[in-house]
C-alpha cells in the first residue's frame, strides 16, 4: 500500500492541479436480535480514490473498528491527499455531503470542544493537518452517486474491492495536534464517536448484559422462549412515563414481574417464607395438592372465567379503536370491514 501511494505521488509531482474521485464503502448489517449475539457480524469497510486524467493511478484500502460510511469517505479523501503535490490545487469529487461538510466545518473552526463532540474526528484531523502541512488549495465538489459518471462508478467498485481485499489501515492516534493533545481510547482503540454518546451506550450495554445473565432470563434466551415483538412493544409503551398514579404503577410492576416470571405464585412464596406457605396449594382452583408454578398459573382451571372476561374486554377495546380509525381514514369501507 505504501509503495503504491509513493508511486502515485511520484507520478503527480509535476502537476499543479490534480483532481480525484473518492468513495467509501460500508456494507453489512449488525443484527439487534439477542439470538445473534454469539455470531460475529461482518462489516466490510473500504476506501478508494482514482486520479482524473490518470485512470491507471488508483488505490484502495480496508478499514476496521468503527463501521461508518462517512468514516470510509473521509479515509478515501485522506489517501488521495497523501499523493497530492505540495502547494498544488486539489479538487475532490465525492458523493458524501456529510464528509464534505465535516472538512469544511473544521477548516474554519478547530476548537478542542468541537473536535471531541464530533464523530470521525481522527480522519478529519488528519485531513486538516495534511492540507495545512502541504499548503493545498482544496476544493470539495459533491457529485450524485450512481448517476452514470464513469470515474465515480469506477471508484465505487474500487472501494468495494478494498473492503474485501485491501490493505488494513491503522487508526491509532500517533501524532500531535495543537488543538487535540489527547484522545480517548477504549481497549486501545480510539473512540471515533461522540464521547458522551459512547459512554451512555457503554453503560447501557453493561446493564443489558447483566440483565441477560440473570438465571431467569438466560435459560429463556437460549431456548428462544421470548416473543420479542410483543415484549418490546409492551416495554416501549411503559418506558419513561411519569408514575403519578397507582394504576400506572400497578401496570408497570405487573408487566415487569410477569416478564421475569417473578409474580408471587405459590412456588415463589414457598421459597421466600416456607414457614408460612409450605403447604400452600393453588388459591385460584382451590387444590391443596398442586404447587402453583408458572405453567399451572397459565392453564389453571380456576382462572378460565377471568381469562375469558379479559379476552372479551380486550376484544371490545380493540374493536372500538379499529372502528374509530377506519371511520376516520376510510369512512366508506368501515361498515363493510367491521361487519
Amino acid at each position: 500500500m505504501l509503495l503504491k501511494l509513493i508511486h502515485i505521488a511520484n507520478a503527480l509531482r509535476t502537476q499543479n492541479e490534480v483532481s480525484y474521485y473518492t468513495d467509501g464503502s460500508c456494507e453489512g448489517q449488525i443484527s439487534t436480535a439477542l439470538r445473534s449475539i454469539r455470531h460475529q457480524p461482518k462489516i466490510n469497510i473500504g476506501a478508494a480514490f482514482i486520479v482524473e486524467g490518470f485512470e491507471e493511478l488508483f488505490a484502495f484500502a480496508k478499514l476496521h473498528d468503527w463501521a461508518s460510511s462517512t468514516r470510509a469517505e473521509l479515509a478515501a479523501i485522506f489517501l488521495a491527499l497523501l499523493t497530492a503535490p505540495p502547494s498544488s490545487s486539489v479538487t475532490i469529487y465525492s458523493d458524501s455531503q456529510c464528509a464534505i461538510q465535516l472538512i469544511q466545518k473544521f477548516l474554519s473552526n478547530q476548537s478542542t470542544r468541537a473536535w471531541l463532540k464530533t464523530s470521525n474526528t481522527l480522519w478529519t484531523m488528519r485531513i486538516i493537518t495534511l492540507i495545512r502541512e502541504k499548503h493545498l488549495n482544496l476544493e470539495l465538489i459533491k457529485v450524485k452517486g450512481h448517476s452514470g459518471i464513469a470515474l465515480n462508478e469506477r471508484v465505487d467498485q474500487l472501494a468495494k474491492e478494498g473492503a474485501e481485499t485491501g490493505y488494513n489501515i491503522s487508526t491509532f492516534f500517533t501524532f500531535n495536534s495543537n488543538h487535540v493533545r489527547y484522545f480517548p481510547h477504549f481497549q486501545n482503540i480510539p473512540i471515533e464517536h461522540k464521547f458522551r454518546r459512547f459512554i451512555h451506550t457503554a453503560f447501557q450495554i453493561k446493564a443489558e448484559a447483566e440483565w441477560a445473565l440473570l438465571s431467569r432470563i438466560e435459560e429463556r434466551l437460549e431456548n428462544h422462549r421470548f416473543w420479542w415483538t410483543a415484549s418490546w412493544a409492551f416495554f416501549t409503551n411503559i418506558t419513561g412515563f411519569r408514575c403519578n398514579r397507582s394504576v400506572k404503577h400497578r401496570l408497570w410492576s405487573y408487566g415487569v414481574k410477569a416478564f421475569h416470571r417473578l409474580l408471587p405464585l405459590g412456588s415463589l412464596l414457598t421459597q421466600r417464607r416456607p414457614d408460612l406457605y409450605k403447604t400452600l396449594g393453588c388459591v385460584s382452583c382451590g387444590s391443596d395438592f398442586i404447587t402453583e408454578i408458572w405453567d399451572h398459573f397459565i392453564n389453571c382451571p380456576g382462572l378460565i372465567q377471568a381469562r375469558s372476561s379479559l379476552y372479551s374486554q380486550i376484544s371490545r377495546v380493540f374493536q372500538n379503536l379499529l372502528s374509530k380509525f377506519l371511520t376516520k381514514k376510510q369512512p366508506n369501507m368501515a361498515p363493510w370491514i367491521l361487519r
